[in-house]
């Protein structure tokens, strides 16, 4: 008999594209349905997120990350550019242990309230990379970034945050803050920013390496207790406060595997 063509009425709907046959160029690769290869990473766009620079996509990313959270498995979410966040993502993983990438793309943010990434769960919400993702704000206005007392393991690596107040901190509460596994490595802090770019209570194998950190007020802090921290091969120049400030904790004793090495 006649093979029937799909309409292109058909085509155009949700479950087109499970039509329309791909496959990758060279030996061994296996045909697939292009629906299969779109759902091999998680667009952050496919869930509302307008990235106009005007509309608040706080909503649409918050669904976005809902459903890669769901899915259970290691998961790269694509952000958009020019996404403004001007309410607070929460990064509710638990102790899934399913490691969650955010990949490229640019994230503003306007308001003071609150950070841009938080959790509203204490579980130990952990295993979370931003990989060269642009953040953006007005210096002074107060943005804050991650909240390193809800979220452990975070890696940023390759991202640039400009005009941003603080970038990570663990000081919501003085006797729980510990920021625990967090990395920056090649990530460069500019444009301006009010405070502390790092801004911790206490801390916990903890890594910064190739940190470029300039034209801003201040660099990195831990109030009181050190348990490995290393800061190394780091650019730290043009700023009007305090570059390193390390506790009076630090030095009764409370400190070990400290490690400041190769930068200016």
């Amino acid at each position: 008999g006649l093979l029937e063509r799909p309409t292109s009425a058909a085509l155009a709907a949700s479950g087109g594209a499970g039509m329309v046959g791909w496959s990758q160029i060279g030996a061994g690769a296996v045909a697939r349905y292009v629906l299969d290869k779109l759902r091999d990473r998680v667009n952050a766009k496919d869930f509302g997120v307008v990235a106009d620079g005007v509309t608040d996509d706080t909503a649409a990313l918050q669904t976005a990350v809902d459903f890669a959270i769901g899915l259970q498995q290691a998961v790269v979410i694509d952000l958009p550019r020019d996404a403004l966040i001007n309410g607070t993502v929460n990064l509710n993983t638990g102790q899934t242990r399913y490691p969650l990438y955010f990949s490229g793309g640019s994230l503003r943010r306007t308001a003071a309230v609150g950070f841009m990434f938080d959790a509203n769960v204490l579980d130990n919400n952990s295993d979370l990379f931003f990989v060269d993702v642009q953040f953006s704000s007005t210096a002074g206005a107060g943005a804050k970034i991650f909240n390193g007392d809800k979220i452990i393991r975070l890696q940023t690596r390759g991202c640039s945050f400009r005009g941003v107040d603080t970038v990570f901190a663990a000081t919501t509460d003085a006797a729980l803050s510990y920021a625990q596994s967090y990395r920056s490595i090649g990530d460069i802090v500019a444009g301006g920013g009010s405070g502390f770019a790092f801004d911790m209570v206490a801390c916990f194998d903890t890594v910064f390496d190739n940190l470029l950190l300039e034209q801003r007020e201040s660099g990195i802090r831990v109030q009181r207790y050190i348990y490995d921290l290393k800061i190394t091969n780091f650019c730290l120049e043009g700023l009007t406060g305090t570059a390193v400030q390390l506790g009076d904790d630090v030095l009764s004793g409370y400190s070990h595997q400290v490690l400041i090495e190769g930068g200016y």
